[in-house]
């Protein structure tokens, strides 16, 4: 808050490139002054808060009738949480199978996706896929523990391990 007998239009215009937030002549009143700051404090708690709420939107895990805002080959779009069937890993980039048939490739890690995907209906089989649990159509017995997971549309099987496969089960399947 710059606090300045000079008054002429070029002075204030350098104030606020030197980053003045407020501008007040002299002479001034302290309730002037007052009600500046406390202008500027309001202003900083309503940016910190909106940045808090833009972080919280970044790692909030989204429900399974959500929809998410996604850049999918250079065009925006708008991609229904339920119509995912799995998603797994390729490189620095993950590839996002949908229940009709269509995959797509995204700049997004595969523990950012399980981060965000709803624990209740997406499990990561193992470190390169997740899969959607309401999809799955047969399971079957593996070596040493494992199983072999069959989801809708798709004739191979995904294989999950012994550690995953525990939190399969903890899902009532």
């Amino acid at each position: 808050i710059f606090l300045t007998a000079k008054v002429e239009r070029d002075d204030i215009r350098r104030g606020m490139e030197l980053g003045a937030d407020d501008y007040l002549f002299k002479p001034y009143q302290a309730e002037e002054l007052l009600a500046a700051i406390d202008a500027r404090f309001k202003r900083i708690q309503m940016l910190t808060a909106s940045f808090e709420e833009k972080d919280d939107a970044r790692t909030k895990r989204h429900k399974y009738t959500d929809k998410i805002f996604m850049k999918i080959d250079s065009q925006p779009q708008i991609l229904k949480i339920n119509e995912i069937l799995y998603i797994s890993a390729d490189n620095q980039y993950t590839s996002v199978h949908l229940t009709i048939g269509k995959s797509f490739l995204i700049r997004k890690s595969i523990s950012n996706w399980e981060n965000i995907l709803p624990e209740s209906e997406f499990l990561r089989i193992h470190r390169s896929t997740i899969i959607n649990m309401e999809h799955i159509v047969k399971m079957g017995k593996w070596d040493n523990s494992s199983l072999l997971v069959y989801l809708d549309g798709i004739e191979k099987p995904f294989i999950i391990s012994k550690r995953n496969s525990s939190r399969l089960r903890q899902n009532n399947f």
